[in-house]
C-alpha cells in the first residue's frame, strides 16, 4: 500500500477555509481535507471528523494498540460504563 505524499506547494487546502498557512487532515465529508480550527468551529464539524477517524480505525483492523510494560491498551474509546485504559486479554 502506497501512500500519498505532498510538498508545502501542493497540500492539500482546508475545504472551508481554503487556507494555504494550515495543514489539513482527510476528516471532512467524503475524506474532504479540513483544517484542525475549521474541524473545531463547530459541533457538526467535530462528529463528522470523529466519523471519518473511526473509519480509518475500523480499517486498521482490531487495534490500534498503545504497547504498554503491563501488556496492549486498546486506543479506541471504550464502551460506555467501562473504564478507560481497560487491559486487553
Amino acid at each position: 500500500m502506497s501512500y500519498p505524499t505532498w510538498s508545502l506547494e501542493s497540500w492539500p487546502t482546508c475545504i472551508i477555509c481554503n487556507s494555504p498557512k494550515n495543514e489539513t487532515r482527510p476528516y471532512g465529508v467524503d475524506g474532504s481535507p479540513v483544517c484542525f480550527p475549521c474541524m473545531q468551529a463547530s459541533p457538526e464539524r467535530e462528529a463528522e471528523a470523529r466519523k471519518q477517524l473511526d473509519k480509518v480505525f475500523d480499517l486498521a483492523g482490531p487495534g490500534p494498540f498503545l504497547l504498554t510494560s503491563a501488556g496492549p491498551m486498546s486506543l479506541r474509546k471504550p464502551p460506555r460504563g467501562k473504564k478507560k485504559g481497560v487491559r486487553l486479554s
